[in-house]
């Protein structure tokens, strides 16, 4: 097929390409004026959406200075501020943007379902939102912006074959809090995963650096970096980390590369450190505390101040200081509201309000605007300082903990037990009271080969006052469940105690589950799950490696096994019999789809929703799956049933 020329100062192009009736690969040129061309840059984007245009090339497309073209190009936005606070402006222009902002991967461009692809197929640049996202398996890189503010992107999963994540391609993806990246993975833009809501972040070796602003606010648990990674640039965690630890290989960390960070552990390979690294973009973070290793040459610590090897002033200019109960606490002298609110009335401020008392008196509230915990009376007076609160848990009727490090009575006027005097540290509490602590450092499934020989952690229970609560320690300890219950381990292996202390699941497994409402419990040997029962006997074997969706009070779990020659997706009953196989309809049908997924079991069929909900059993002769939302289900084979989700 011929490939026909537009040029942008041809006129209209709605009655160009009317004219020019057989064109379906385009190629423009010319340049670009905004006020000028912005009706042709509509119809040309709009017969692109349509697919009207099967092939695009904007090689000759001068458009360096238009505001209409360059405005995926984040390229202009030098400052921290200036990208978070600038407006969005819309011009109407969806794609050619795209096209444009890309034009260093490719300048050919054509359709392959819903993605638009250098002519290669290599290079994604342009995907049509919705609820589904199937990036081809051909796809080596993501270009700039690609996926840019698509809020019901949750979880994705790259091709084996990317290479390079273009800048901006996923910010402001609030939703998106889970991403896999293939082994192939070699470079990543600038504020790639910027204001996300990644938890996890594992990266391949063969990354070298961490980009400018690459993971900024997107409140990590946690993150793995290979040693090949060497930099940390500016705003690659700013406002994701409470607590890093970095890996042996990185030497260089940018300003404001942890802004916010609490505590940092400071490698041997480490030679240069920006002394704003731990800063946010205003300057305003407390100095975190710092712990380097003894290996570095460079940098030495003493109580958590960091210093430079030569030097004897602190090297971030102050000492470092911890945190002081006292300081936590708003004076009430500074107290202001004086109306009295209703429950309904505080339900309406605030997203979430939380009762740690009877008579309702005091609550705990988060703040879903503005994102923060506190503590308020019936007439609003917040108690705590908004920046200082990492997090809040409360045993009802008995105590509120705050930070897992001070704990107050449910008026907030008595602090019953701090933990920064104790030689152990608080992990959790109940509502029956308990407060559960632990001394030393839980076993790490990456460092166990490594450190063979490390003391094992000590838990227990006790009370505001320090009294334990239990007669023995454990290496570790869960919580009591409502019926009296809690998983715990002795050496390595994990039974279950009830609430005297007797045992009632044997220590012999690598993990253990709460009962659920039958009184079956999950466990785990080698990397083989099962259930056990209230006697401790095994009601279903060793023989899958993951429990998907548990039983809870459903007759039936979602198991999963990875490998072999019955690999594969199951619905298990509670005797383990297999109810039904997963029976995927294409190469990417999978269970957290949307939609229905089909089910088949010695020769009948079923259907389950989305995270395999519904299971209806595999009773049918046949399931036709029509739409996300319909199905039609028949006994016989002859007679079809409409079901709709």
């Amino acid at each position: 097929m011929q490939t026909n020329t537009y040029d942008i100062n041809d006129g209209d192009f709605a009655n160009w390409l009317e004219a020019h009736s057989d064109c379906v690969k385009l190629k423009l040129c010319g340049k670009v004026i905004d006020s000028k061309h912005y009706e042709q840059l509509q119809e040309i984007d709009h017969a692109v959406a349509l697919k009207r245009l099967v092939e695009i090339d904007v090689s000759d497309l001068d458009c360096q200075k238009s505001h209409l073209l360059n405005r995926a190009n984040q390229d202009d936005f030098e400052e921290y501020d200036d990208f978070e606070e600038s407006d969005d402006v819309d011009y109407g222009l969806n794609i050619l943007p795209q096209m444009i902002a890309n034009k260093i991967f490719a300048t050919v461009f054509t359709w392959s379902g819903n993605a638009l692809l250098s002519s290669d197929l290599c290079t994604l640049v342009y995907y049509k939102p919705g609820e589904k996202i199937v990036i081809p398996p051909t796809v080596e890189i993501i270009g700039k912006n690609v996926f840019e503010g698509f809020e019901d992107l949750w979880k994705i999963i790259l091709p084996e074959h990317i290479k390079v994540i273009g800048d901006y391609a996923f910010a402001n993806c609030n939703n998106l809090h889970t991403i896999v990246f293939p082994k192939t993975i070699t470079n990543l833009g600038k504020w790639a995963f910027y204001d996300c809501d990644l938890q996890n972040v594992y990266f391949p070796n063969g990354i070298e650096y961490v980009p400018e602003g690459c993971f900024a606010r997107n409140f990590l648990n946690e993150i793995s970096l290979p040693s090949t990674v060497k930099k940390i640039c500016p705003y690659s965690f700013d406002q994701s980390m409470w607590e890093m630890w970095l890996p042996e290989g990185i030497e260089t960390i940018d300003f404001c590369a942890f802004g916010g960070v609490r505590f940092i552990h400071i490698s041997a390979t480490v030679k240069t450190i920006d002394k704003e690294f731990y800063q946010d973009e205003d300057g305003c973070c407390n100095i975190p505390y710092v712990d380097v290793s003894l290996d570095n040459p460079y940098f030495f610590d003493k109580a958590g101040t960091l210093y430079k090897v030569g030097e004897t002033d602190p090297y971030l200019g102050r000492e470092f200081v911890p945190e002081q109960e006292e300081s936590w606490l708003i004076p009430t002298s500074q107290f202001k509201y004086e109306r009295e609110y209703t429950l309904e009335e505080l339900r309406e401020l605030y997203y979430r309000v939380d009762p740690v008392n009877k008579e309702q008196t005091m609550f705990r509230i988060w703040n879903g605007k503005e994102g923060y915990y506190n503590i308020i009376d019936r007439f609003c007076n917040e108690y705590l300082k908004r920046k200082l609160v990492k997090n809040i848990l409360f045993s009802f009727d008995n105590f509120i903990l705050v930070n897992k490090t001070a704990v107050y009575s449910t008026d907030m006027k008595e602090l019953l037990l701090y933990s920064a005097i104790l030689e152990y540290d608080i992990k959790d509490c109940d509502d029956d009271g308990r407060i559960y602590v632990m001394k030393g450092e839980p076993e790490d499934e990456f460092y166990k080969d490594i450190f063979p020989n490390n003391t094992p952690p000590q838990c227990w229970c006790i009370d505001v006052k320090g009294k334990p609560l239990l007669k023995n320690k454990y290496n570790g300890l869960k919580q009591f469940d409502s019926a009296g219950y809690a998983p715990a381990c002795m050496g390595k292996l994990w039974g279950m105690i009830d609430k005297d202390e007797n045992l009632v699941i044997p220590y012999a497994y690598k993990s253990i589950g709460y009962f659920d409402s039958k009184g079956m419990a999950l466990v785990e040997k080698g990397n083989k799950k099962g259930y056990v029962n209230k006697r401790g006997e095994l009601v279903i074997p060793f023989y899958y490696n993951f429990f998907y969706k548990e039983f809870h009070d459903d007759d039936y779990a979602y198991a999963i096994i990875y490998k072999g020659e019955n690999a594969g997706e199951y619905f298990v009953d509670r005797n383990g019999k297999v109810l039904g196989k997963f029976h995927p309809r294409s190469e990417y049908d999978m269970i957290y789809e949307p939609g229905f997924h089909v089910f088949y079991n010695e020769g009948k069929y079923g259907y389950c929703k989305k995270f395999a909900r519904d299971f209806s059993g595999c009773i049918y002769h046949d399931v036709k799956v029509i739409d996300e939302h319909h199905i039609e289900v028949s006994i016989d084979g002859v007679n079809y049933q409409k079901v709709q989700g």
